[in-house]
């Protein structure tokens, strides 16, 4: 059974022969692994299904400007994360939801023209889910780590209002 809240693919954001088909494959594996109950086989496709997220987010931050790259890594790290926690991992979870926030707040916060426009709007659109499922995560979690997640969502306030005006400005 997949885990309650897993986001799930879309035919918007993957499609067959783009550059996605091995995540798209280790994303499907994972799913089905869940539904047989193989927590096992399940965890270890989607790790290897962040990795390769991880690999196109990092090739669209090099130059190859392939947007859908931004939505696919929050899938990642979201489908890990829940399946994570649903084994009673929290923090595990929550690591996992903030290593794909940082990614993509890094892209968003990159205001030195590095990264293409379309793909740095990307990374903002997919900064509500990423910090929705981030923040789903500090709930059970005191002290330190609630302070730490504090001030990640502050960072992904200003990061987002700094973005909007940057974006203003450009129009």
């Amino acid at each position: 059974m997949m885990p309650q809240g897993t986001r799930t693919l879309t035919a918007e954001v993957t499609r067959e022969g783009t550059p996605d088909a091995r995540w798209k494959q280790l994303t499907r594996c994972a799913n089905a692994a869940l539904a047989e109950g193989d927590h096992a086989a399940a965890r270890a496709h989607y790790r290897e299904a962040v990795r390769e997220a991880e690999a196109l987010f990092d090739a669209a931050v090099a130059g190859s400007g392939w947007t859908d790259a931004a939505p696919i890594l929050s899938l990642a790290h979201a489908n890990l994360a829940k399946l994570l926690a649903s084994r009673g991992e929290q923090i595990a979870g929550r690591n996992c939801c903030q290593s794909g926030l940082e990614r993509l707040l890094a892209v968003v916060s990159d205001g030195s023209g590095t990264c293409e426009i379309e793909f740095r709007n990307a990374c903002f659109r997919q900064l509500s889910p990423a910090l929705r499922d981030f923040i789903g995560y500090q709930q059970p979690i005191v002290g330190k780590g609630r302070e730490r997640g504090g001030r990640i969502v502050r960072r992904v306030q200003i990061a987002a209002a700094n973005f909007a005006s940057e974006s203003c400005r450009r129009h």
